[in-house]
């Protein structure tokens, strides 16, 4: 409801758009959004998904694991194989909803350092209704030391500005 994935979905296509037009598409961008299918919410199919894309897009000749067990192992060297052959931007969409099977923080596989051509874009809903699972998430960021930016929910009044020009300017476009 704060607008996290919109954001993150508006960012990635003016990046997309900019990219085209200066015809400098040469970054790999792997976007997860986990929750839009049941397989999109196992960190081990999302690890799987990461390491196939990466593999096809760098042509590396290392072979992603079958076995759940190498994944998180075999992860951080992916990334570094890939790291040396171009830029990469890694966008998890709905970090919270991420089903782990490795224990509480669900953040064991994530490496706590990165190459230096990869960047990752983590969103995640914490707040007073979230579990204690989601406000460990956050907890686990910031003792990584990641910048964390938190976005607050819209005013009520901004909400219903934005729908009333928005609704404003489709009649008026139709």
């Amino acid at each position: 409801g704060s607008g996290k994935s919109a954001i993150l979905a508006n960012w990635l296509h003016r990046r997309q758009r900019n990219a085209t037009r200066a015809r400098n598409s040469d970054d790999f961008v792997f976007w997860h959004v986990v929750g839009c299918t049941r397989q999109s919410m196992d960190v081990n199919n999302l690890m799987r998904r990461l390491m196939i894309d990466l593999k096809q897009r760098f042509e590396l000749s290392r072979n992603v694991s079958l076995t759940q067990a190498r994944l998180s192992w075999d992860l951080p060297r992916f990334l570094e194989l890939a790291a040396k052959k171009g830029k990469i931007i890694i966008v998890i969409d709905g970090l919270h909803r991420l089903e782990s099977h490795e224990g509480e923080n669900g953040l064991s596989w994530l490496p706590l350092e990165f190459p230096p051509n990869i960047r990752v874009v983590l969103s995640a809903t914490t707040g007073p209704e979230t579990s204690s699972r989601q406000s460990h998430i956050l907890s686990e960021l910031e003792r990584r030391k990641w910048q964390v930016l938190r976005i607050k929910p819209l005013e009520q009044f901004v909400c219903r500005s934005i729908i009333e020009s928005y609704i404003k300017k489709t009649v008026q476009d139709d």
